[in-house]
């Protein structure tokens, strides 16, 4: 299914550019929130969570993706 979530646990809610700086390693989700660039609302155990199923890549694993879509 697409669009939001009936009931969720937790909500994130930030521009796009915020969201690459968080992805890219340039910023963190406690750094955004501190400036009040990224709204949270809800349950912050399940926001907590959440970050455990998401890993960035080490900078190895980026060098090699990278090279495959040279």
């Amino acid at each position: 299914a697409h669009g939001p979530a009936q009931l969720p646990d937790a909500t994130v809610t930030m521009p796009e550019d915020v969201l690459v700086a968080i992805a890219e390693g340039r910023s963190t989700l406690a750094e955004a929130v501190k400036a009040k660039t990224v709204t949270v609302t809800g349950d912050r155990e399940a926001l907590r969570r959440l970050r455990t199923l998401f890993r960035r890549p080490s900078s190895a694993e980026r060098k090699v993706a990278s090279r495959k879509h040279e």
